[in-house]
């Protein structure tokens, strides 16, 4: 699950695609720290650019309140 995690993250899927995998992977035992650590432990592969895109994502996804002007979420 952490694995699926990852590879969403890197490929900037939507929030409700990361939503399912993290769902998933806390049904498995996953914590907070360890969905987290998966967005870091693939940053090498995703680049810059794509974790600050995909952070939030996650946020929403682990149900943290996040505003950002102009985005919509998705």
């Amino acid at each position: 699950m952490l694995v699926r995690l990852a590879a969403l993250l890197v490929l900037g899927a939507p929030t409700a695609a990361v939503q399912w995998a993290v769902e998933l992977a806390s049904a498995t035992g996953a914590g907070v720290d360890t969905l987290t650590g998966v967005l870091l432990a693939s940053a090498p592969a995703a680049g810059t650019a794509q974790v600050v895109e995909s952070a939030p994502r996650l946020a929403l996804a682990l149900g943290f309140d996040v505003e950002l002007d102009g985005w919509d979420g998705t």
